[in-house]
């Protein structure tokens, strides 16, 4: 599948060439009529480490089959000497805690017409002790506009990916022992980018296509209510599955109207041609089809890895499950990438450790949210035509933007707020924060975190509510969630940390 060489005649050192299987794709690029540019969404990738001796060394390079695509010898060359160049003076920086810092750096080649997107890290080499390296992303500068909104995500999987690769070079002295256990991760990587960008959602928001657009029945109105409470619960993050790909894309679409442009492009369609996809995380809203014999299984670790807590909107079954809130979630997801991180680091030593995240499980909903009800209720009234029904879909979501705007300054103004500041994980996980043991004499729900209270006092919770009309659990969960992606760690406070409230519990009973 992948012709390589050992060698690469214009550069000062051996390195491993490999090139992508782009032809089958290119055939199918030429006859995009969507708008997307044509070719590849990566043409290329670069791993090279600064060499004490001969400066930058490539050790690895992915490249197109198609000499249309193949980015050239002297912009590989000048990508490598350019990215490492600069970090000559923090050798030692990076070495003091080799695959726990990886910086991100974006440089726009206009000389060569491709952007890079350079991560810069350090692994420890058994022969070497720790070395420098880059992993480089190249594209077409003209994709610039779509690799953006995409940029988060590939962030968060190529520190996966520098993650696995930091492991394999403490195993392994020879460095072609690494590259030919890692050398499939970076196709496949760019694979499913590509596809990410062929189906995103990039034309106008329009309620035409979708659920928004007719009238429809007591029963559809019931459902689409609990879909849209759900899916705005959850951080605007909801995974749609049906038989039907046209059904699909139809309540896709319908949910993408409660995104921001820039959130839209982290969308993915269901392609009618090639249904057979699997779920990837951090995707705001995508789709997948399921055969009439069996149902869908989303695995329980690929849930725990997404930042957000997601929805899950089965179009068959009428059924509406979503994962837990934010402030849980995010403890699932930092103690599972906590684990693989240490199988990766020492994997003879935590044999032991599950590979199942616990706690990483979808449960029905039965939320009712009065904004939804009186939303839907208002919209259906007003004619499908002349945009009315989009312009009145933005005046909704600006009212929750306000509202949420409301809540953070409600939060701020109490005076034992403070916000915390969280360090990042080599995996891009929220490291632990130590929890204070429960101090004597201290009064109920009094518990701090260094620097900090743990959560708001249930009065104050009360208070909040009250004040803003949040009575009903729904609209408060989405209003909560709304302003969370505008201020985080909102969740936590107002919630409590699920790590503590055995702690808490505790507590209290002793002190009655």
């Amino acid at each position: 599948m992948f012709s390589s060489k050992d060698s690469f005649s214009g550069m000062r050192s051996p390195h491993r060439c490999v090139s992508l299987p782009i032809k089958a794709r290119l055939s199918e690029v030429e006859k995009r009529s969507d708008g997307t540019p044509e070719g590849p969404f990566f043409t290329a990738a670069l791993l090279s480490m600064w060499d004490n001796i001969v400066g930058p060394r490539i050790q690895c390079e992915w490249n197109m089959f198609d000499t249309a695509w193949q980015v050239k010898a002297e912009t590989v060359e000048y990508v490598a000497n350019h990215t490492l160049n600069g970090e000559i003076c923090r050798t030692e920086e990076l070495a003091a805690a080799p695959g726990q810092i990886v910086e991100n750096k974006l440089y726009v080649l206009s000389d060569h017409q491709v952007l890079v997107s350079a991560f810069i890290f350090s692994c420890f080499q058994a022969t070497q002790g720790p070395c420098v390296f880059s992993l480089c992303l190249l594209l077409p500068l003209q994709n610039k506009s779509g690799y953006l909104p995409l940029h988060k995500l590939c962030e968060q999987r190529m520190k996966e990916c520098v993650d696995r690769l930091s492991a394999l070079y403490q195993q392994h002295s020879d460095h072609r022992d690494v590259l030919d256990q890692f050398v499939d991760e970076m196709p496949a990587f760019m694979k499913l980018m590509d596809g990410i960008h062929r189906m995103t959602l990039r034309e106008r928001p329009t309620t035409e296509g979708t659920a928004f657009h007719s009238s429809e029945s007591l029963q559809d109105m019931d459902f689409l209510r609990r879909c849209i409470t759900s899916h705005l619960q959850t951080c605007c993050s909801s995974i749609v599955v049906g038989k039907s790909a046209a059904e699909v894309n139809k309540i896709l679409k319908t949910l993408a109207l409660f995104l921001s442009p820039h959130e839209r492009q982290c969308c993915r369609l269901v392609d009618s041609d090639n249904p057979d996809v699997t779920y990837e995380p951090d995707l705001y809203v995508q789709g997948l089809v399921q055969d009439a014999s069996a149902n869908l299984q989303i695995p329980e670790q690929d849930i725990a890895r997404s930042r957000l807590p997601s929805s899950l909107i089965d179009l068959d079954h009428l059924t509406v499950k979503q994962t837990n809130q934010m402030h849980k979630h995010d403890v699932v997801r930092q103690e599972y990438l906590e684990m693989q991180h240490m199988k990766l680091q020492r994997p003879n030593e935590h044999q032991d450790v599950p590979n199942q995240p616990t706690m990483c499980r979808f449960h029905a909903t039965s939320d009712r949210s009065e904004l939804v009800q009186t939303f839907l209720q208002e919209l259906f009234q007003l004619n499908p035509m002349c945009g009315v029904r989009e312009a009145y879909i933005q005046m909704f979501k600006r009212r929750l933007h306000r509202c949420a705007l409301a809540l953070i300054a409600y939060v701020q103004a109490d005076p034992l707020y403070k916000p915390s500041v969280s360090p990042q994980s080599s995996s891009g996980s929220t490291a632990h924060v130590p929890i204070v043991g429960i101090v004597a004499g201290m009064a109920p729900n009094a518990f701090v975190m260094p620097q900090q209270q743990a959560s708001a006092r249930p009065a104050t919770v009360r208070s909040l509510r009250s004040d803003l009309s949040l009575e009903n659990d729904g609209d408060f969960k989405i209003i909560l969630a709304t302003a969370e992606k505008l201020h985080s760690g909102l969740f936590t406070w107002l919630l409590g940390d699920p790590r503590l409230q055995g702690e808490r519990y505790q507590h209290e009973f002793e002190a009655l």
